[in-house]
C-alpha cells in the first residue's frame, strides 16, 4: 500500500525484516528491488566457485609432520572462508556475517546452512510479492477501465 503525506510517497511495504539470533538483530530483505534474485543468485555462485577452491584443497594430502605445510594449508582455507563471508556481506548487507553467525568469518558449513534457509525466505517472499503485483495491476486496469468508460 502506497501512502501519501503533502506529496510525498512512501512504500516500504515490501522490505521484510527476519530476525536472526537471540540479539534483537534482523536482516532485511527489500522485495521491490528487481535485482533481488540476480545478486542472490550471484551471490551463490560466487560462494560456489570459492566452495570448489576449498574442496581442491582440502582433497591435497597435507603432510602432518611437516608444520610450515599445515600452516599455509590453514590460511589456505580461513583465506577461503573470508571470501566467502565477504560475499554474503556484500549480497545481504554489512555486518550480515556478525549478525547471523557472531563472528565476522563464520566456516562455510554454517554459510550454507543459511543460505538454505535464507533461499526459503526468498521464495516464500517472493510468491507473496507476486500476487501482490498481479491484484495491483489488476485493480490499475479495472480503474482505468472504469474512467474510460465513464
Amino acid at each position: 500500500m502506497i501512502l501519501m503525506f503533502d506529496g510525498e510517497i512512501k512504500s516500504s511495504r515490501y522490505i521484510k525484516k527476519i530476525k536472526v539470533n537471540d540479539n534483537d538483530d534482523y536482516i532485511e530483505i527489500n522485495l521491490n528491488d528487481s535485482e533481488l534474485l540476480e545478486n542472490y543468485t550471484n551471490m551463490v555462485q560466487e560462494i560456489s566457485n570459492y566452495s570448489k577452491t576449498e574442496v581442491l584443497n582440502e582433497k591435497k594430502e597435507v603432510n602432518s609432520d611437516d608444520i610450515e605445510e599445515t600452516i599455509n594449508s590453514i590460511k589456505k582455507s580461513l583465506s577461503i572462508h573470508k571470501k566467502i563471508a565477504e560475499t554474503v556481506d556484500k549480497y545481504i548487507g554489512e555486518g550480515t556475517c556478525i549478525k547471523i553467525f557472531g563472528v565476522k568469518y563464520p566456516t562455510a558449513d554454517s554459510v550454507f546452512e543459511f543460505l538454505v534457509k535464507y533461499q526459503e525466505l526468498l521464495e516464500k517472499f517472493t510468491g507473496e510479492k507476486l500476487k501482490s503485483i498481479e491484484s495491483v495491476k489488476t485493480n490499475y486496469l479495472n480503474k482505468l477501465n472504469n474512467r474510460r468508460r465513464g
